[in-house]
């Protein structure tokens, strides 16, 4: 049986300008509270988004149907803070010195990174599927290379 889990990062924008809004800390806090879920809702390294890890899954219905119950819950709960909830791979329009999360982890990284840091205004959409055996792991790399 082949499973998998799915992560996936959203920007939180002004819904008039399309802008970042740091309001990842209030949305997070707002989702956590709302319900319990499978899976976890984290901060990402900018302070106007956010990251959803989904449980394990066998089949796409139940995966479907979680990424629709999590995204509902995510553009109301956004809304409720006036901003939208966006799965997009960057804002529409960005900031030179967007803020970040105040996390030790992501403090750490600035430092060290600096300009790169703050450059890197990106989301995504990440699929990790489990792969029986090393050997089959090879052969899957092989085709996607």
């Amino acid at each position: 049986m082949t499973t998998f889990g799915i992560e996936e990062e959203y920007f939180l924008v002004n819904p008039a300008t399309l802008q970042p809004e740091s309001i990842a800390a209030f949305v997070l806090r707002d989702l956590t509270l709302s319900e319990t879920r499978s899976g976890s809702i984290t901060h990402e390294s900018l302070a106007s988004q956010l990251e959803r890890s989904t449980a394990v899954f066998t089949d796409l219905e139940s995966a479907e149907a979680d990424l629709s119950r999590f995204r509902t819950d995510l553009a109301s709960t956004a809304r409720r803070q006036g901003a939208l909830a966006g799965g997009t791979g960057t804002p529409f329009d960005a900031f030179a010195s967007p803020r970040l999360t105040e996390t030790p982890r992501y403090q750490t990284v600035a430092g060290e990174l600096r300009g790169l840091a703050l450059d890197h205004q990106i989301s995504g959409t990440h699929v990790h599927v489990a792969v029986p055996s090393r050997e089959a792991g090879v052969h899957a790399l092989n085709r996607a290379r």
